[in-house]
């Protein structure tokens, strides 16, 4: 597997991340998180703005994945 997708992330670059991901406002994002995100290859810069690489991609998917869910306990 890619390091990007094993490697852990701060409760704060996930934030960063999925912002990314949903297309949020990016302004005022930290620095240091965005740069982290793309040494890792998960975002990258296009068009002025930062998108997800496809590795991104997968790494969100993998924190919606991870989500615990509401409801009943079985």
């Amino acid at each position: 597997m890619e390091r990007g997708l094993l490697v852990e992330l701060s409760p704060n670059e996930e934030s960063v991340l999925q912002r990314i991901a949903f297309r949020f406002d990016q302004t005022g994002l930290c620095l240091d998180y965005l740069t982290r995100l793309n040494l890792l290859a998960l975002v990258e810069a296009r068009d002025s703005a930062l998108v997800l690489t496809a590795r991104g991609a997968r790494r969100v998917a993998t924190l919606h994945d991870s989500a615990p869910r509401s409801g009943k306990a079985r």
